[in-house]
């Protein structure tokens, strides 16, 4: 499921990179890493496993060195439309 946001890199206070998501019509779609089944919602969770259903609702360490989000379906949406191509589907 892709999402209409981007990451965004801005320091925080303690002159860190810090990522938020932000509004974006123009941007390749991103990607959750983790959805909940039923729903198809996204959620992230900190290291005490309790999901939180935004990203800044988790801890500096989760938010910044872990891929919550990522465009890695656009290579596989265009693997599948060669495949569909060289099947004649």
């Amino acid at each position: 499921m892709k999402n209409s946001s981007k990451l965004l890199t801005k320091e925080s206070p303690a002159c860190r990179k810090d990522y938020r998501m932000v509004p974006c019509t123009d941007c390749e779609p991103l990607w959750a890493r983790l959805y909940e089944r039923d729903t198809s919602r996204p959620f992230f969770c900190d290291r005490d496993g309790i999901k939180k259903y935004d990203l800044s609702e988790i801890g500096y360490e989760r938010r910044n060195g872990y891929s919550c989000y990522n465009n890695a379906g656009i290579k596989l949406l265009k693997s599948y439309e060669q495949w569909k191509k060289e099947n004649g589907r």
